[in-house]
């Protein structure tokens, strides 16, 4: 086959229009409608849950959150332990692919993402030393969720119109050595498996 041809990349997700309804129910504020993106989410899970892209999966964490939390049938303290869980697995997973051989700071890591050190100091006192307030928690959960929202599902929409979501598999080299220089485009996240 030639480089230039264009591979495939099998996605849970029906179509674009899809994809593109379940963001925007998943950034509305209607709880319902939120609740129909989860279930959406799950479904892409059960379909393809390796294909299901990391910032997806991170992304649906902290919005069930919200939901949790808008419903007002948890505690605080069990609030701050579900938010606590997402926010950590939101910087282990999405600095996770910039780590190499010899392990660097997530601080460093989360930074050449424009992930604010904030947020990563709440992760560290989440895994390390006592936890959070539940206003940290809510704070760090908004601020991802529009870092999620900035570095990934808005340039999903950006990028191509094809209802098939074909997408050009990168070189492994090429995927490296954007990684190492801390230059992720939209694509990167699109091919993160969920692990």
């Amino acid at each position: 086959k030639k480089s230039s041809e264009k591979k495939r990349h099998v996605v849970a997700w029906i179509n674009k229009a899809e994809w593109d309804q379940v963001m925007d129910q998943l950034y509305s504020k209607d709880p319902s409608l939120q609740r129909f993106a989860l279930n959406r989410i799950s479904a892409w899970k059960a379909r393809y849950a390796s294909s299901t892209p990391v910032a997806v999966d991170c992304t649906a964490d902290l919005v069930r959150c919200q939901v949790l939390d808008r419903v007002g049938q948890l505690d605080a303290d069990d609030l701050v332990l579900l938010y606590g869980a997402a926010l950590v697995r939101f910087v282990n997973l999405i600095t996770e692919r910039q780590q190499g051989k010899i392990a660097r700071p997530l601080r460093r890591l989360a930074g050449n993402l424009n992930i604010p050190e904030w947020v990563v100091n709440l992760r560290h006192d989440f895994t390390h030393r006592r936890l959070p307030t539940l206003k940290w928690c809510r704070k760090g959960c908004k601020v991802v969720l529009e870092w999620l929202q900035q570095e990934y599902w808005s340039r999903q929409l950006g990028g191509g119109t094809n209802d098939n979501w074909d997408l050009h598999e990168d070189d492994e080299d090429e995927e490296e050595m954007r990684v190492r220089n801390g230059k992720l485009n939209s694509d990167t996240f699109c091919l993160l498996p969920f692990k």
